[in-house]
C-alpha cells in the first residue's frame, strides 16, 4: 500500500538503462469496433429468436473484420511471415459493449430483424512477437502497445516508489494499485494529472515534479504482493471520477466497487464513431477500430528487516 507524501519529491534519477521486467509483467489486449447483422425468419419463427440471429450474425461480422484489421496492421508494419494472431475470440466471446435495433434493408415474405453493435474482440500476438515486444514499442503501425514498469520488483517500507510509461501510440491511462488486502486506489487520473494523456514514443514517470506532482508514494502497510493495473487506450475512457479533491491525501479516488464493474463502467457504451450508415456496416464495409491494451505489473512489498 502507498502512504501519500507531500513532501519534496526526492526519488532516484531516471536511469536511461532501464529493461523490460516481463517476469512481473503480463498484459492482454483486444478491440472494439462496430458491426451489424441481420436474419430473415419464416413459419412462425418468434421474434425473439429472429434478434438474436441477427446478433449472432453481427458478432460474426465482428470478428472477421477485427482479425482483418489487425492482419492489415501487422502487415503495415512489416511482419508478414508465420501466424499473426493466437488466442482470438470466438464469435460467441465477443463482448457486446452496445446495441441497436436497426432497419432491415431486406424484404420479403418473412420477418426480417437487423442489429448494430459495438463490441469487444480479445487477442493475443503469437509468442514470439511477444517476446520481441520492445520492437513493437517502435511502430506507430502495430496495435497500442505500452510498457509499465519500476526500477525493481521488491521494495521496503518508507521507500520511495516510482513508475514509467512510455508506448508506440499516443494513449490515455489509467492506473489502479491493489494492496495486498484489496484496497483500490485509482492513480491516474489523480488530483494533479486530471487527464492522463501519454505521446507515443516518449517515457514518463510518476511521481514526476518536472510534470507538477506535489507528491510521492511512499512504501506502507499492509505488505505482500502489490498489484498496478494499467488500462490504456487511444479515446479518453468515460466514467471517470473527476478528482477536485477527495480521500486520500485530496489526490487519489478510493475504488468502491469491483475491479469488473469498474472496467464494465469505463467501456459503456463506447463507439468507435464509424460514419458508415447500417447498410455499409451490414456488407462489411470499413474497418474502424480503437486498441486496447491492459497491462497488470506484479510487485513485492516488505517491512524494514
Amino acid at each position: 500500500m502507498f502512504l501519500v507524501g507531500a513532501a519534496p519529491f526526492n526519488g532516484q534519477s531516471f536511469a536511461q538503462d532501464l529493461k523490460l521486467q516481463a517476469n512481473n509483467y503480463s498484459f492482454t489486449r483486444s478491440i472494439i469496433l462496430e458491426s451489424a447483422g441481420y436474419s430473415v425468419v419464416f413459419g412462425g419463427i418468434s421474434e425473439e429468436v429472429g434478434r438474436e440471429k441477427a446478433l449472432a450474425m453481427a458478432k460474426r461480422a465482428l470478428l472477421a473484420k477485427g482479425k482483418a484489421a489487425l492482419i492489415d496492421a501487422l502487415h503495415k508494419a512489416g511482419i508478414i511471415d508465420g501466424e499473426l494472431l493466437a488466442n482470438v475470440s470466438t464469435a460467441e466471446s465477443i463482448t457486446v459493449l452496445d446495441r441497436e435495433e436497426i432497419t432491415s434493408p431486406i424484404s420479403g415474405s418473412g420477418e426480417s430483424y437487423a442489429v448494430r453493435i459495438v463490441g469487444e474482440m480479445r487477442y493475443q500476438l503469437n509468442p514470439k512477437l511477444e517476446t520481441e515486444f520492445l520492437k513493437l514499442l517502435k511502430s506507430p503501425a502495430m496495435p497500442l502497445t505500452v510498457r509499465l514498469w519500476t526500477i525493481k520488483n521488491e521494495y521496503r517500507a518508507g521507500e520511495q516508489m516510482s513508475f514509467f510509461l512510455t508506448g508506440n501510440r499516443d494513449f490515455y491511462a489509467v492506473l489502479v494499485d491493489v494492496a495486498p488486502d484489496g484496497n483500490m486506489i485509482q492513480l491516474l487520473p489523480n488530483g494533479y494529472r486530471k487527464e492522463a494523456f501519454f505521446e507515443r514514443g516518449k517515457t514518463y514517470k510518476l511521481p514526476d515534479p518536472d510534470a507538477g506532482d506535489e507528491f510521492t508514494l511512499d512504501v506502507a502497510p499492509p505488505f505482500g504482493e502489490e498489484k498496478v493495473l494499467l488500462f490504456a487506450g487511444e479515446k479518453p475512457f468515460r466514467n471517470l471520477t473527476q478528482l477536485s479533491g477527495g480521500d486520500h491525501g485530496e489526490i487519489f479516488h478510493e475504488l468502491k466497487s469491483s475491479l469488473n464493474d469498474f472496467r464494465s463502467s469505463l467501456l459503456e457504451n463506447r463507439s468507435v464513431t464509424s460514419p458508415l450508415n447500417d447498410t455499409a456496416l451490414i456488407q462489411g464495409r470499413g474497418n474502424a477500430y480503437l486498441s486496447l491494451f491492459e497491462g497488470r505489473l506484479s510487485l513485492k512489498t516488505v517491512p524494514i528487516k
